[in-house]
């Protein structure tokens, strides 16, 4: 996000999008009960401490919701923490409903050798990485903002 008069980068908004539509691959399967939707979310949202405006967070929820209605999509999921009241506020006149309850467990973890997370790659974890590029590179040249 660009904000203020020099035009500086001081935030950004992460976000996923996905179809939703069940598989139809199954024998004998020619119809699904379940509505296909375009589902959209958002992973991360940040602005620089000195930033953090309303109008300049409005700017990310505008720019996401412009985004999301150029790709079409059905439904935008948000997860925010329940402190954090101010977001509440600003979604619900954006037009956003509150759907859900979510629990969480904090466990404080002591042991600071933690397991890796990252798995070796093998060759064909090689090849998904360069066609989940290549899918990127190709929706980015779709929405207007690559070569």
């Amino acid at each position: 996000m660009e904000y203020g008069e020099h035009k500086k980068i001081v935030g950004f908004l992460f976000v996923y999008v996905h179809d939703e539509t069940p598989s139809l691959d199954y024998d004998g399967v020619t119809d699904s009960p379940f509505q296909p939707r375009r589902l959209g979310g958002a992973i991360g949202l940040y602005v620089e401490e000195k930033h953090r405006q309303p109008d300049a967070i409005c700017l990310l929820v505008e720019g996401a919701i412009a985004l999301a209605q150029k790709l079409k999509i059905s439904d935008i999921d948000l997860l925010i923490s329940i402190e954090q009241t101010g977001v509440h506020k600003l979604l619900e006149r954006f037009g956003f409903k509150k759907a859900a309850i979510q629990y969480t467990q904090h466990y404080e973890i002591k042991d600071k050798n933690l397991p890796p997370l990252k798995p070796q790659v093998s060759q064909s974890s090689k090849f998904i990485v360069i066609n989940i590029k290549s899918v990127y590179r190709s929706i980015m040249k779709t929405l207007g903002w690559a070569n």
